[in-house]
């Protein structure tokens, strides 16, 4: 398990209790990311200053 800011997730990471990241789309305040999930995709926004843990 490894801890990562959000600017350097990269497409292709598993993110614990959620899943893999397929997108990542930047704005100004959050990181919107699109999650493999449940055998579907999800939307999930993060404040850029929250940190992920990933595997």
């Amino acid at each position: 398990m490894k801890e990562i800011n959000l600017k350097d997730l990269k497409i292709g990471d598993t993110l614990i209790n959620l899943g893999e990241v397929l997108e990542i789309e930047e704005h100004p305040v959050f990181y919107s990311i699109v999650i493999f999930r449940n055998n579907e995709k999800q939307v999930f926004k993060f404040l850029e200053e929250q940190k992920l843990f990933f595997n």
